[in-house]
């Protein structure tokens, strides 16, 4: 959501199956695969796939197969010193699974640190059918060589670990969960109709807005103050889809997908948004996205990590 907002101003200025109860290894399988990546044993990590995985960086690269998965991961995790994943948080659904993870280590003697979130969909056997990885590959490449993006931009400084803990949610159809769950889509049916107010409307007076791929969180008036300006300039702007929606816990997931014209270019953004409640009001909020995509589209610039 507003992630996209902070690109834009930037550049002014300047799933398939998923788990259900009967087959309940999610937790489980983040923890081997953190630890067979932190052991630089792309195979292992790899194994947890089934043969004919699908894995996508979302604006990003699209891997088919477990063999490739594995070539992947191992050109990856060599790229790094002392290459750490760490599991964060994690919240299941009847079709739906979601993980945040963090990425550590060393490259280029510089410390790096980025937080991603992953859409994943398991087969009957238990193993990983599919993946969407958003990660916000500027800030990445920000951190090892910051004279790889346009002038003026800032990236996020290294994360050590998992920024909101590791706690696990399942969603349970509770009135709370499904009161949570109204609130939010009235929060995106008004960013759909371009109404700030509306947007933060359930926001709590201590709301802060953290977004991945800025360089540091916002409270709830500078996040108006943002959606104010973002939407004056993409008049056009619209919820395209929103494939993962559900309640789980205290929490509530959303994958988007946004489209809208910047100067004079078509822009189709996806992002994962998580908003956590407190007694009916959000208190938190978190993107995950990836700048790749828009820096591309609209500059022609294509990132790589280093």
């Amino acid at each position: 959501m507003m992630r996209l907002a902070l690109t834009f101003l930037t550049l002014a200025a300047c799933a398939g199956s998923s788990p259900t109860p009967s087959r309940p290894r999610p937790a489980e399988l983040a923890a081997e695969f953190a630890a067979a990546a932190s052991a630089h044993d792309a195979h292992a990590a790899a194994a947890l796939f089934a043969p004919d995985a699908s894995v996508s960086l979302v604006e990003g690269a699209e891997l088919h197969g477990r063999v490739a998965t594995e070539a992947a991961l191992a050109d990856l995790l060599a790229r790094f010193s002392v290459a750490r994943v760490a599991i964060g948080r994690q919240w299941l659904a009847g079709d739906a699974l979601v993980i945040e993870l963090v990425l550590t280590g060393m490259r280029a003697n510089r410390p790096v640190g980025v937080a991603a979130a992953a859409v994943v969909a398991l087969d009957r056997s238990g193993q990983i059918a599919s993946v969407r990885l958003f990660v916000d590959i500027p800030t990445l490449v920000g951190q090892i060589d910051p004279a790889r993006l346009p002038d003026g931009a800032r990236t996020r400084a290294p994360l050590s670990g998992p920024p909101a803990g590791t706690a696990i949610a399942t969603t349970t159809g509770s009135p709370t969960e499904a009161a949570n769950l109204a609130s939010a889509n009235a929060s995106w049916a008004g960013l759909d109709a371009h109404d700030p107010g509306k947007v933060l409307a359930a926001a709590a007076p201590d709301y802060i807005y953290d977004d991945f791929a800025g360089p540091a969180p916002l409270d709830q008036a500078g996040t108006r103050a943002l959606l104010e300006r973002w939407l004056g300039m993409v008049p056009d702007f619209r919820i395209a889809a929103e494939p993962t929606h559900f309640a789980a816990g205290d929490d509530v997931i959303t994958e988007s997908v946004e489209q809208m014209t910047f100067r004079g270019k078509a822009i189709t953004l996806r992002g994962l948004d998580i908003k956590h409640f407190e007694r009916g009001r959000v208190t938190r909020e978190w993107q995950y996205a990836n700048g790749a995509g828009s820096l591309a589209a609209l500059l022609g610039i294509e990132l790589v990590v280093p």
